[in-house]
């Protein structure tokens, strides 16, 4: 019956190597996977955060830039729809005349052309 027990607790003893085995391998790996953490985690904070608010800045200025073009446009479309219409070509020689009576008025006085 000795021999029974002692191969039990040989056995029992294998099964207690191989789980502290396995033990130690998740262990290494898991040191392994932290290691790697870290690394990315450095990379993240050292390139990439300082590069994606870089580029969200430049697209900040973008779109500032493109709303002015926007507006630059608009206004543009609103000068050409006024100096195309009828009423501004109407007027057009009484513009003309005021023009000319500003250009007389600002001349100094006994001054003739």
């Amino acid at each position: 019956m000795r021999a029974a027990t002692t191969g039990r607790q040989q056995h029992a003893a294998a099964a207690d190597d191989d789980v502290l085995d396995l033990v130690l391998s998740h262990e290494r790996e898991i040191g392994r996977l932290l290691s790697a953490i870290d690394e990315h985690e450095q990379m993240l904070a050292v390139e990439l955060r300082p590069a994606l608010a870089s580029r969200r800045d430049e697209i900040a200025r973008a779109s500032e830039r493109l709303a002015g073009l926007r507006e630059h446009e608009a206004s543009r479309a609103r000068v050409q729809a006024l100096t195309s219409s009828w009423s501004w070509r109407a007027t057009a020689p009484a513009r003309r005349l005021y023009e000319w009576y500003l250009a007389v008025a600002a001349r100094p006085k006994g001054h003739r052309p």
